[in-house]
């Protein structure tokens, strides 16, 4: 193998992922019953965002068998021209690198599931040169670099309130919509597009117009698009049928494959882990702010918001416990080169250390619950309290009239003036010590907390 001659076609393909997160989703059900929610959600988007043109496609039987088990997704491709092509096309005259693009680009939205989606791009383009294999990578982030100066060459982000409302519309309109982090129900409006990239590229074998390299100089052709050193930079399926050579690293993920199938199966599976990542990352910045937000407002919060912020919480920690279960390598993938492309990523993205980090911050959001929880518990006692208080007012107010009627029942002691007197004047004394007493308890319970 060392000295095996691999013949690469000139043709090769950029894939982008530029990831968004609606900050909802739609509601769980079982496989049958969501594949019809996708349906009628598909439908619905047809008319609430129409300049794209919207499908469910279901799930390869060749994905794994946790990709399976959602069943399809919900894909749209644009019926209008957008002018992302002319970006591509300016990112590629000005590199220089010894690549040329053929002028096509494949353009499409898919949502997947959690409330991440996120837009797609494949970019076909053509080798000119094996020299130009090393700098695919100064080339990919050339124009990812232009899209993010651009953004508006990305349709859905350039109108994304438009989009994620009619997202929303569409989910509603279905009767699927699921708060999932508890956003909207606290008065947000939802998350939005990303920062993070999916970035990937394919090669292909092929028995025409070659362009020869050497198998054992794949790792160093391939290192610069991974970010590892060329030694770092080894085959995660060095067994697999149709796939030359994958390798991915913390820059972008690159694949040698000399069969379509496998090559769709890769794509698949990049896709998905990028879209497990962002909702990680956006998770643990959306906490971040959560977290500030309710220090700051804490003490001024009142119980209806209260009760909001609480319920929300509760949706975020039991999200965070489906979440940290399915992006485990070993819950993703089914076989063995499923748990190595999909760990590759996972690795790459660190999201071991996000999970601990989103531990750690839900940490301090559980403690800013036991405090609101405390605020509320407080005030419904006071309340309480209150309410109690004036029942006891009015009560003794009646006792005291009964006692004064029954001991002098002929107005023979007391005036009719006297009585109403002493009945106020008791009634003012009895809500006097009664409200002091309160006061006392509460500045008790506060000093021992």
């Amino acid at each position: 193998m060392r000295n095996k001659i691999i013949n690469l076609s000139p043709e090769f393909d950029f894939f982008f992922t530029f990831p968004f997160n609606l900050g909802f989703s739609i509601e769980y059900s079982p496989l049958d019953g969501y594949l019809l929610n996708l349906q009628r959600v598909t439908t619905a988007l047809n008319v609430n965002f129409p300049n794209y043109l919207w499908s469910m496609e279901l799930f390869d039987e060749n994905l794994t068998l946790s990709l399976k088990a959602k069943g399809g997704l919900i894909l749209g491709k644009p019926r209008i021209t957008t002018s992302i092509k002319k970006v591509i096309e300016d990112a590629f005259a000005r590199e220089q690198i010894g690549a040329r693009f053929d002028g096509e680009v494949e353009e499409s939205v898919v949502y997947f599931y959690h409330g991440v989606g996120s837009i797609n791009l494949i970019i076909h383009a053509n080798l000119e040169t094996t020299e130009a294999i090393p700098r695919l990578q100064q080339l990919a982030m050339a124009i990812i670099g232009d899209i993010r100066k651009k953004e508006d060459s990305l349709y859905v982000f350039k109108e994304w309130e438009s989009f994620r409302a009619a997202m929303h519309k569409s989910f509603d309109s279905a009767s699927v919509l699921y708060d999932m982090w508890g956003i909207l129900s606290t008065g947000g409006e939802g998350r939005g597009p990303t920062r993070y990239v999916g970035e990937n590229a394919i090669l292909r074998t092929t028995n025409k117009g070659a362009l020869e390299i050497s198998f054992e100089d794949i790792p160093n052709l391939l290192a610069p698009f991974t970010g590892l050193k060329p030694e770092e930079n080894i085959n995660l399926v060095p067994f697999a049928d149709g796939i030359i050579y994958l390798a991915e690293g913390w820059e972008g993920q690159i694949a040698i494959v000399s069969d379509r199938v496998r090559e769709r199966w890769i794509k698949n599976l990049w896709q998905f882990a990028t879209d497990y990542g962002t909702i990680l990352h956006d998770l643990d910045r959306y906490l971040y702010m959560r977290t500030l937000s309710l220090c700051k407002r804490s003490k001024s919060i009142d119980i209806n918001q209260a009760r909001k912020e609480m319920d929300a919480i509760h949706r975020i920690e039991l999200f965070i416990d489906v979440i940290t279960h399915e992006l485990l390598p070993h819950n993703f993938g089914g076989i063995a080169e499923e748990i190595e492309l999909y760990r590759g990523i996972y690795d790459s993205w660190n999201m071991k250390t996000i999970v601990d980090s989103l531990k750690n911050k839900f940490t301090l959001l559980n403690t800013m619950f036991t405090n609101i929880n405390a605020m509320v518990s407080d005030s419904m006692q006071v309340k309480m309290n209150t309410t109690i208080l004036v029942f006891t007012v009015l009560t003794f107010a009646g006792v005291l009239s009964s006692v004064i009627s029954t001991t002098d029942f002929n107005n023979l002691f007391l005036s009719s003036k006297l009585r109403l007197f002493i009945i106020i004047f008791g009634t003012i004394s009895a809500t006097l010590l009664s409200i002091v007493s309160l006061v006392i308890k509460r500045k008790k319970r506060y000093l021992s907390n």
